[in-house]
C-alpha cells in the first residue's frame, strides 16, 4: 500500500530576551520563528515474512520546506533576504529485516546545490553480524565516510571495528576496534581507540585502551564507544 500525506504547519516563537541566561551550546537558546512549513509524506507499507503478523513499513519519504514570515533564513551577497528554507528530504528504506538505509538532504533553491547530504546503509544477518556504511556532507565544513562492523566468532564472542575518514582534508580521524564477550547475565568489552592527528594539529595522535563491564539489569562500569552499539 502506497500512501501520500500532504501536510501544512505553522510555527511561532516570540522574541524573548535571553541575555541573562547562561550559554553552554546552541540548544540553550529559543530562536525567534514565524514560519509556515509545507510538504508531503509518502509511505510504502505491506507484509514481510518473518516480521510478525502486523504491517511492515518498507519505506518512508518526507519532503518539506519552510517560508519565513519574519526574519529571512539568510541573506545573499547584496544583503537581500532569502525567505525560503532549503528543501528538506528524509528517507527511510527497509529492504528487508536485515537490510535498511537512511538518508537526508537539504537542497538550496537559491544556489541550486546541496547544503547537506547524508546517507547510511545498515546490513545484518541472522547471526547478528553487522556492517554499517555512512557518508556525511555539510557544505564547507563536513565531508567524511565512516565504516562500522561487527562479526560473531564463537557463540558468546564478537569482534568489532570502525573507521572515520575525513574526505575534506584527507585524514583518518579515528579507528576503534575490540571485542565483546557476552555471557548470560554480564558482558565484558575491550576497546582500543586510535585517534589520528589532524592536518592543522588541533587533534593530536592519541591511543586509548579501555575495558568495560556490564551486569545486565544493574548497570555498567565505563562508557562504551558509540561504534559498539551496532
Amino acid at each position: 500500500m502506497h500512501t501520500i500525506e500532504p501536510k501544512v504547519g505553522y510555527r511561532y516563537n516570540p522574541r524573548v530576551d535571553q541575555n541573562d541566561l547562561p550559554v553552554f551550546d546552541e540548544v540553550d537558546r529559543i530562536l525567534y520563528a514565524n514560519q509556515i512549513t509545507y510538504g508531503i509524506t509518502q509511505r510504502l507499507v505491506g507484509k514481510s515474512e518473518g516480521v510478525g503478523s502486523g504491517p511492515f513499513e518498507y519505506a518512508k519519504l518526507n519532503i518539506f520546506q519552510s517560508y519565513s514570515l519574519g526574519d529571512p533564513f539568510e541573506t545573499d551577497s547584496n544583503g537581500k533576504g532569502r525567505y525560503f528554507s532549503d528543501i528538506q528530504a528524509e528517507l527511510w528504506w527497509n529492504f528487508s529485516p536485515y537490510v535498511s538505509a537512511q538518508a537526508d538532504a537539504g537542497f538550496s533553491p537559491y544556489r541550486g546545490s546541496f547544503n547537506v547530504l547524508n546517507a547510511l546503509l545498515n546490513i545484518k544477518d541472522r547471526r547478528n553480524d553487522a556492517l554499517q556504511i555512512q557518508y556525511r556532507y555539510t557544505k564547507d565544513s563536513v565531508k567524511e565516510i565512516n565504516f562500522d562492523g561487527r562479526v560473531r566468532t564463537i557463540s558468546p564472542l564478537y569482534i568489532f571495528g570502525s573507521l572515520r575518514y575525513n574526505l575534506l582534508n584527507k585524514w583518518r580521524v579515528e579507528s576503534v576496534y575490540g571485542a565483546e564477550f557476552q555471557a548470560q547475565c554480564w558482558m565484558l568489552d575491550l576497546a582500543v581507540e586510535d585517534w589520528g592527528q589532524s592536518p592543522d594539529g588541533t587533534q593530536k595522535r592519541e591511543l586509548k585502551v579501555q575495558v568495560y563491564f556490564t551486569l545486565l539489569n544493574f548497570g555498567s562500569i565505563g562508557r562504551k564507544p558509540a561504534q559498539m552499539g551496532l
